[in-house]
């Protein structure tokens, strides 16, 4: 199909919001977008709403951790592989829902298609997906992937990329919440052996070699963060790449600041964090 130029201004966001683990406003941002929003929340507990957003607007659904089997005699565990097994199927059903135009079927439930679709806790997302691997495979540890033949971080991978190319795609604002991640470099040591070193920059966290590239397969890749002030903590996005900070960068909108303050003032809280970056309009 072809299409012109002005499809690109009404086009849906594929948005990745990371930084540190707490305290860095990611969550509130995803949850500040105009309209109907989903949550697929990996990281336990339940979303941040801000204020000025209709929480009536909001559905979501929390992935508790995998439970491990636990042996005293050992100091593995076995791996569990019912939340990772959920976490894909339920993602499969979003998917069809998004291509057959209806609403999807989750727990028993029908949920409908929001306008935008949320991933947070992406870390946590592939710690699932890894306890599943290795849940299926029979191991305790990637250790033991050695022995078994089985490649588990290239497969984890391949998984990754799966889940990358299945909510990309939908027809919806898709935003991805993940952890900033060490940028390092091979090096050998004293004895010649190679070793991973920090170069003290950071990029965002998707897991693997993914870092290397998956700030290119969303059209916006947020930096977010606080800081103390006199006046109190303060909610920050970077929108450039500095020489630390690497991947980082809004598509298709050229006159944004390095850096944009998104604190939430709850008296007037409008424009919310979202509409400060990416404006009022949503498809």
């Amino acid at each position: 199909m072809i299409h012109t130029g002005d499809e690109v201004i009404d086009a849906y966001r594929k948005v990745s919001l990371w930084g540190v683990p707490k305290q860095s406003g990611k969550s509130t941002f995803a949850a500040s977008v105009p309209g109907e929003i989903h949550i697929n929340h990996y990281d336990w507990g339940t979303p941040t709403i801000p204020p000025g957003k209709d929480p009536k607007q909001i559905t979501y659904k929390t992935y508790p951790v995998a439970d491990p089997v636990l042996d005293v005699k050992s100091d593995k565990w076995k791996r569990a592989i019912n939340i990772g097994e959920e976490i894909l199927r339920d993602l499969m059903e979003w998917r069809a829902a998004f291509m057959e135009n209806r609403p999807a079927k989750i727990d028993g439930q029908e949920v409908r298609l929001p306008q935008t679709f949320v991933l947070d806790g992406w870390v946590s997302l592939g710690q699932s997906i890894l306890d599943w691997m290795l849940g299926l495979n029979n191991l305790k540890d990637p250790s033991e992937s050695e022995n078994a033949m089985v490649d588990v971080y290239g497969r984890r991978l391949t998984n990754y990329n799966t889940i990358f190319n299945t909510v990309i795609p939908l027809p919806c604002n898709v935003i991805i919440v993940t952890w900033e991640t060490p940028v390092t470099r091979r090096e050998k040591d004293y004895k010649g052996r190679p070793i991973q070193v920090e170069t003290g920059k950071v990029t965002a966290d998707y897991g693997g070699k993914l870092d290397m590239y998956g700030n290119g397969k969303v059209d916006a890749s947020l930096y977010c963060y606080s800081e103390k002030t006199s006046a109190g903590t303060r909610f920050k996005v970077r929108t450039k790449s500095t020489e630390l900070l690497l991947g980082i960068g809004v598509r298709g909108i050229y006159d944004l600041p390095d850096v944009v303050d998104v604190t939430i003032d709850p008296k007037k809280p409008h424009p919310l964090p979202w509409e400060r970056i990416f404006g009022k309009r949503n498809p």
